[in-house]
């Protein structure tokens, strides 16, 4: 479904979503609340057009059956449509584009394309080295194309985007932050919280003081399931309900940590290099944090 692009708008300096996806007509909310519904009832996965073509524990997403689909839970948030829409204007990354963003009983509905490809982390291990090497570099391209538009900020708080506040996403999340980070030693502690339970050795998670970090743009969850690809060749980056401005390591630090297979992660090296002091402390903490059971 081919529709010319509805370019950004501004409030206050701030993005915004045009009236066209932020305020769709009753008839347009009314076609995709229909086949939500007719999927709900079906209660089943079955990669047919009407049913759940995916569902995690805070989001569904059920295909309308004309080269859209839509993304729905009330963890979803406008702020994620509105996320998509800016980077797929502003960069080269393969975004699915958004036609309409709406609240329904609660529940936030986010209809967009339908992106062709595979999971990286269920076809990683058919890959070639060379595949992998392609997929390793156009992710390098991507996040220097996020630190380009946010610039490289030393001292600046870590934050949610586009308007600060505190990171209200599903990494961050369980708990919820209260505050924005600003410094690196706030997200650490924050980690470390969530990190530790009654069998952990805590001192085993110090570390040297941190110095000052640079903050930019990121997706924030790079993973192996937020990565579609065909073949050698990126087809599609999902899920930035988590963009936001974070440290200038957390980005690559995901997509090592997060890596398929080995194979993956020795490309991610190659093209990346080794993982620094601070990315390989903070992805073990994160890790720990999130085996603990108080992210899932």
């Amino acid at each position: 479904m081919s529709q010319p692009d509805a370019t950004l708008i501004e409030h206050d300096g701030v993005p915004a979503l045009p009236s066209e996806i932020a305020n769709p007509s009753d008839e347009q909310i009314q076609d995709v609340v229909a086949a939500w519904q007719a999927a709900e009832k079906r209660g089943i996965v079955d990669w047919k057009p009407g049913s759940f073509v995916g569902f995690s524990w805070y989001a569904k997403l059920i295909d309308l059956g004309d080269g859209r689909v839509v993304k729905s839970g009330k963890l979803v948030t406008y702020t994620e449509a509105l996320a998509m829409e800016y980077v797929r204007q502003n960069t080269t990354i393969p975004v699915p584009k958004v036609h309409m963003v709406f609240v329904r009983r609660g529940i936030t509905h986010i209809v967009m394309d339908l992106l062709p490809g595979s999971e990286l982390m269920e076809t990683a291990y058919k890959l070639s080295d060379d595949e992998l090497r392609r997929i390793a570099e156009q992710l390098h391209d991507y996040v220097t194309q996020l630190q380009n538009l946010g610039g490289l900020h030393a001292g600046a708080a870590i934050r949610q985007w586009p308007s600060g506040g505190p990171l209200r996403n599903t990494r961050f999340y369980l708990p919820d932050p209260s505050d924005e980070f600003h410094s690196l030693e706030e997200l650490h502690a924050y980690w470390l919280q969530r990190a530790i339970n009654e069998n952990m050795d805590v001192s085993k998670l110090t570390v040297m003081p941190f110095g000052t970090a640079k903050t930019t743009l990121g997706h924030g969850d790079l993973m192996s399931s937020n990565i579609l690809v065909r073949g050698g060749e990126i087809t599609g980056v999902l899920d930035w309900e988590t963009f936001g401005w974070y440290p200038d390591f957390w980005d690559g630090m995901i997509i090592h940590d997060l890596s398929a297979t080995y194979q993956t992660k020795a490309a991610i090296r190659a093209v990346f290099g080794v993982p620094s002091d601070l990315a390989v402390h903070f992805g073990d903490l994160t890790f720990k944090a999130e085996y603990n059971g108080n992210w899932l």
